[in-house]
């Protein structure tokens, strides 16, 4: 029976990491029919319904025990040290160094050790956590589940990727080694990522670009979205525009009144009801649908700007994007939704994170259409609706041709992860043969 590690990104109540998981699962399970997975996680944080799955400490449980420990132990730099490239050689060797563990380190170690061992493969889910603000939190956890895989001579796969920034030689250096453990690495982005990896070191040739795995979600059936549509005042048939934002953005926070999007969605209100989309439940991103209240009121049109109430099923999102007239959104994940259903569509960025992803998706459009509005620099947001109309009689063919375009791409990797793998009996025989180890 084949046993797949899964590294899922971090998908713990987020709709858009919760969607590139379950394409992937479903994915690996067509590929592999029978296969078993082995999925990492925080113990106090939920996962959406994948089936029947393994579930063990996440790596960083180990990680970040191992530098609290030395820290608290030594009373040294050790612990406020995630940028310096020898501390986390040192971090990443000791993590392997189980003897001098106290009693609660080597119970996570050993039951990582033989999760990792029961796996065939290592495969990590789409994300967009590789850069200088993650080190010790998903990078650093990344690279010592990838080291132990390749030592045990094990395929290493990496989907979906977006990177950057890399700025720190301590991240840069961690992405290398990565990249260069693993069999297959691929990118969400054809420019931005494909840049950072070149910057650090990795030749082009080892990677491939894909786009995001969500492109290929389904949506809920009608009947669900149209009963989400009419709980909130809007008719079957009824057109609206659906918005997404949020109040904790991973980098920076984003204010109720902020007057660039209380404009911007006044403007929108003029061509119709718009449904504000929360994309997050439970705490882990702040919690979209209180945020969506607060602004809301602020635009003092509330039957006109409708705040979402929760949802815990992302391919219910994905409907909704289906029935919109058009997206604006800070969500990355409405917004690939909204080129999968070739919606018009406008991406709302605030901070870096944000507009390192607006960047990456727009490498993938007619750099013609300028598709951002920033929330903390655009003081002529008025346009918004003016964008949404070029978008609309411009380009709506040309968002099919580029999901199309991805769909081939992702096809043709997952050949490419059938190929490495060399399943004679899926789910029952295979023999491995590494490109990587081959070369």
């Amino acid at each position: 029976m084949m046993r797949i590690w899964i590294d899922q990104g971090g998908a713990y109540g987020n709709l858009g990491d919760e969607a590139m998981l379950l394409v992937a699962i479903q994915r690996l399970r067509r590929l592999f029919p029978g296969c078993e997975f082995i999925v990492p996680a925080l113990a106090d944080r939920p996962l959406p319904d994948i089936g029947s799955y393994e579930r063990v400490s996440a790596p960083v449980v180990l990680t970040e025990g191992v530098r609290q420990y030395l820290d608290r132990k030594t009373r040294s730099w050790f612990g406020r040290t995630e940028q310096s490239v020898w501390a986390n050689r040192l971090n990443l060797w000791l993590c392997d160094q189980r003897r001098w563990m106290p009693e609660y380190l080597r119970r996570v170690h050993d039951e990582l050790v033989e999760a990792i061992d029961s796996c065939d493969f290592y495969f990590a889910v789409g994300a967009a956590n590789l850069h200088d603000w993650s080190i010790r939190g998903n990078v650093l956890p990344r690279a010592w589940a990838v080291r132990r895989f390749a030592q045990a001579d094990k395929p290493v796969i990496i989907n979906g990727q977006t990177v950057g920034p890399l700025k720190t030689k301590a991240a840069g250096k961690l992405l290398r080694d990565m990249a260069l453990s693993s069999d297959l690495f691929s990118l969400r982005d054809p420019v931005v990522s494909l840049e950072w990896m070149q910057r650090v070191g990795v030749d082009v040739d080892r990677l491939d670009v894909i786009g995001d795995e969500a492109f290929q979600l389904d949506p809920a059936p009608a009947e669900q979205v149209d009963a989400y549509l009419m709980s909130h005042g809007i008719e079957r048939d009824e057109p609206y525009i659906l918005a997404h934002i949020r109040h904790t953005d991973y980098i920076k926070q984003i204010a109720a009144d902020n007057p660039v999007l209380i404009q911007t969605l006044r403007d929108l209100a003029q061509r119709g009801k718009v449904l504000l989309c929360p994309m997050s439940y439970g705490e882990h991103s702040g919690k979209d649908e209180d945020f969506a209240r607060l602004v809301a009121k602020q635009t003092q049109i509330t039957d006109r700007v409708i705040p979402g109430k929760q949802i815990e099923d992302v391919q219910i999102a994905r409907g909704l994007v289906e029935r919109a007239d058009s997206v604006v959104s800070l969500s990355y994940h409405l917004q690939v939704f909204a080129i999968a259903a070739a919606r018009p569509f406008i991406c709302l960025a605030s901070g870096d994170y944000y507009r390192l992803k607006c960047e990456a998706l727009q490498a993938w459009i007619d750099p013609r259409f300028r598709l951002t509005i920033d929330l903390d620099s655009d003081v002529n947001p008025g346009q918004v609706c003016g964008r949404l109309d070029e978008v609309r009689h411009g380009f709506v063919d040309h968002l099919s041709h580029v999901s199309n375009d991805i769909v081939a791409k992702q096809q043709v990797f997952a050949s490419r992860i059938q190929k490495l793998l060399q399943v004679e009996k899926p789910g029952v025989g295979r023999a491995f043969v590494s490109e990587k180890r081959a070369a």
